[in-house]
């Protein structure tokens, strides 16, 4: 399956797998939080997010809005969606980047759709 922005249509994300198996979560600092090419559906993170590797970005870019860049090695998301449609701007997902947290990229079910 593909994400792409709800606003204009634009591929979000390269191919990505749900595994039905239960993915192992790497919760480490400073690594990939799951595999590349696969996804996860975790309701623990509210609204039952999808969740990708950084690697499966394809076409979203960080904002430019300072106040939702913090982090000292990477983008720490705390501050609200991060990332941007590259076609059209729409706030589209959350990249979670710093060295003391897990990677990943949590995709916005409002702004998002899957394409399967």
């Amino acid at each position: 399956m593909k994400f792409e922005c709800k606003k204009c249509g634009n591929v979000l994300t390269k191919e990505v797998v749900s595994n039905p198996v239960n993915i192992e979560l790497n919760q480490s600092d400073g690594v990939d939080l799951l595999p590349k090419g696969f996804t996860v559906n975790n309701s623990g993170w509210g609204n039952e997010q999808w969740v990708i590797n950084l690697c499966d970005n394809k076409n979203m870019v960080r904002t430019d809005d300072p106040s939702r860049l913090n982090g000292c090695c990477g983008a720490d998301g705390c501050d609200g969606m991060n990332l941007v449609c590259n076609n059209c701007s729409n706030y589209v997902a959350t990249e979670r980047s710093d060295c003391w947290m897990p990677w990943h990229i949590i995709l916005s079910n409002e702004e998002t759709s899957k394409n399967t």
